[in-house]
Parts: C-alpha cells; structure tokens; sequence
C-alpha cells in the first residue's frame, strides 16, 4: 500500500532517504473532473433524442412475391393525429436498391400501428428495410438510394412515393 504524502513525512530521515516522497494527485483529480464534466455534457445532450423520439418503426415480417414486389409488414408508434412519413428500401444480393419508397401514413387516433405495404421492386429482391421515419411530408436522416447507374427506382403505389429527385 501506498504512503500518503502526510504518513511519509512523520517516517525517520533515514527511511525517508531510502523512499521517494509521494506526489499529489491534484492533476489526476482535474483529469477526471474533466473528463466527467464531458461525458455528462453529452448524455445531457444526447439522452433526448434517444428517449423522446417522436416516431418509432420497426420492420415485422416481409414477404417476397415475385420480382417486382415485395409486401412489408412493419410497426410505428408516434403521438396519435400525427401524419408521419416512411423510407423503405428492398435491395438485391449485392445490396444494391432494387425498389426504394416514401410512404405517408395518414394520422390515426392509436399510437402504435401496424402498416401493410407493397413494395414495387425492379428485380428480386432479398433484403427489405424501414430506413426511418420522420413526422410530416419527408424523411431526414437517411441514406439516399444506391441504384445501379443507368437503371430506375420503380414507380411505388400510393400512398408511396419515389424520394425526391429519383
């Protein structure tokens, strides 16, 4: 065990000469406040977006019908009479996006809701995902379709829609 700073001073001047004399702690008490003054800035920050998020969605189930279409299942919750709106994407084995939606979904009077939808798709399709959803007429904070160069997102039946600029 250690000798504090204190307990080294009452030793004998002969035991002292042999030990060196203990250092402070001060600047490993600033790190730390620091660091602890950092970390809790950041959950404060952050712990809202996470907790209070005004739309939830969860893809349930898929189901591939042929290679133009895929049926997705998946849940939302949001606060009730809220219009939301949904990216979707199905993509091939290469995971490049064979069919990519916007899907508006009207306000309803229950938080939790769950959404049937054909997904029209150019060719066969794999993997299918709810990228997000967003409250009002677009979705922020998804990535944008990744399409074969030359190639063309189907048209989606209402109430989807291709994104904007595709």
């Amino acid at each position: 065990m250690a000798l504090t700073k204190e307990q080294w001073e009452k030793l004998p001047p002969d035991v002292q000469s042999r030990y060196p004399k203990p250092s402070s702690n001060f600047g490993l008490k600033i790190f730390a406040v620091v660091v602890s003054v950092v970390v809790l800035g950041f959950l404060i920050m952050a712990f809202p977006r996470f907790v209070n998020l005004e739309v939830d969605s969860k893809l349930t189930s898929f189901k591939i019908v042929d290679e133009n279409q895929v049926i997705t299942e998946f849940e939302v919750k949001r606060d009730l009479n809220t219009e939301i709106t949904c990216a979707l994407r199905a993509q091939d084995d290469r995971r490049v996006d064979v069919g990519y939606a916007w899907l508006t979904i009207k306000p309803s009077n229950v938080e939790s809701e769950l959404i049937n939808y054909p997904l029209a798709t150019r060719s066969l399709a794999v993997l299918v995902e709810v990228l997000g959803c967003s409250v009002g007429d677009s979705v922020a904070a998804v990535p944008a379709p990744q399409v074969e160069p030359g190639t063309q997102l189907p048209d989606q039946p209402a109430p989807g829609r291709k994104p904007p600029g595709y």
